[in-house]
């Protein structure tokens, strides 16, 4: 793997070291040929936003903007094409961003990164077109694992919140088959959705791959459902994932 580089963005204020810290580019060595994903970190806590550039960095061949300025993110959002934009939240009023974001980056993916896990905050997001939900006690793994369903299209939720969140969701439902399941199973029927395997599944829980797998016999039964197939359109029938 070529090296980081590091460096400023050309529109960025050099004045002061405050500055340098709001807004950085990562890229990797000039001479590869495979195309730099665009991600845009909206994030107030510079070490925080610093942090998940490294995290993206290691993993993608990326180009990363760090900005703590909501309305810079507008501007940049505006102007450029972007494949990820993470948004940090750390007070619920941020839930409307989601929404301002959306006309003008209607094809940019947003994963809120938040440190809520409030009831009513996290279906709230989802509906206002965030494709994903994650806390920031996530582990790195599944971090990446979520920017990864983002980029291919689909929609990543996790942490304490997302068996409230789901539920929540879901509660003007007809069908309410899923309400007999277990928080576990829950949790698990969700990962599964989302496109999680049981290895994964059981690394992310702190459960043992056979735990994972009786779980999802369980689910199977209370569901009554067969296949995975069939887990899915049940998830999505009753707006547990879009």
């Amino acid at each position: 793997m070529s090296p980081l580089k590091f460096r400023s963005l050309p529109a960025l204020d050099r004045s002061s070291d405050a500055a340098k810290a709001r807004s950085l580019a990562v890229v990797r060595d000039e001479e590869t040929n495979d195309k730099a994903l665009r991600f845009l970190i909206i994030e107030d806590l510079p070490i925080f936003g610093l942090g998940l550039a490294g995290v993206i960095s290691s993993n993608f061949n990326a180009h990363i903007q760090v900005v703590p300025d909501v309305r810079k993110g507008l501007d940049i959002c505006a102007t450029e094409e972007l494949d990820l934009l993470l948004l940090g939240v750390s007070v619920p009023e941020r839930r409307e961003l989601v929404a301002e974001f959306d006309r003008f980056c209607s094809k940019c993916p947003i994963l809120i990164v938040s440190s809520l896990a409030e009831e009513d905050f996290v279906p709230r997001v989802l509906k206002a077109r965030a494709a994903g939900y994650i806390m920031k006690s996530t582990s790195t793994d599944e971090f990446v694992r979520a920017v990864e369903c983002l980029l291919k299209g689909g929609r990543y939720v996790s942490g304490p919140s997302l068996a409230r969140s789901a539920r929540s969701m879901t509660t003007s439902s007809g069908e309410k088959l899923h309400a007999s399941l277990s928080v576990r199973e829950l949790d698990v029927f969700m990962r599964i959705a989302g496109g999680s395997t049981a290895k994964e599944i059981a690394g992310d829980l702190s459960l043992s791959v056979k735990t994972v797998s009786t779980h999802h016999t369980h689910i199977f039964s209370k569901l009554h459902i067969r296949t995975d197939a069939q887990l899915g359109e049940y998830a999505l029938r009753n707006r547990l994932i879009f």
